[in-house]
């Protein structure tokens, strides 16, 4: 597959995306609890929030190639005209729910931060659905609340982007 035309190529570990034949990569996820916190904490949210979940958690987000997407499977995935593959390339079944491997890539989830900054979530709903939908009940928090493994990989970027928002860039 070829970038759009006029499009500059993809650079990167994942740029060879365009050019074999998968058109979606799904990329795991963690989720952060509260690490602790009842009230928001000063700082950035990777400095403060350090706790997440074990690696069962099933759920991604796709990296697609649009000119190859037949429909949305759902909020996470689309149903498309070819392979999707995890981080390594080992083409996934959809139709099966599995944990991705997070070795390379992953989105850092920080769903619930602070029990506080939870509770201003409730009033407006979900982000889908609105507030005819209101799924932030203390049964939500619970499961999403994950706080049993401490990781603190983003460490290394918390000065570079304290610089950046000093800067204004």
């Amino acid at each position: 597959h070829q970038p759009p035309p006029g499009g500059a190529p993809p650079h990167g570990r994942f740029s060879n995306l365009f050019n074999c034949s998968p058109v979606q990569l799904l990329i795991g996820w963690f989720i952060y609890g509260t690490s602790g916190h009842k009230k928001k904490p000063g700082g950035l949210v990777i400095e403060n929030f350090k706790n997440r979940g074990d690696d069962t958690n099933i759920l991604h987000k796709a990296v697609i190639n649009p000119r190859f997407a037949i429909e949305l499977g759902h909020t996470h995935s689309f149903r498309m005209a070819g392979n999707t593959v995890d981080e390594n390339f080992e083409i996934i079944d959809l139709s099966k729910s599995v944990a991705l491997p997070k070795n390379k890539i992953r989105i850092n989830h920080y769903h619930t931060k602070s029990v506080e900054e939870y509770e201003k979530k409730i009033p407006k709903g979900d982000a889908v659905f609105g507030q005819g939908l209101n799924r932030f009940t203390d049964e939500h928090f619970a499961i999403h609340d994950r706080n049993e493994i401490y990781d603190n990989i983003m460490d290394r970027y918390i000065e570079a982007v304290k610089q950046k928002l000093r800067s204004g860039n």
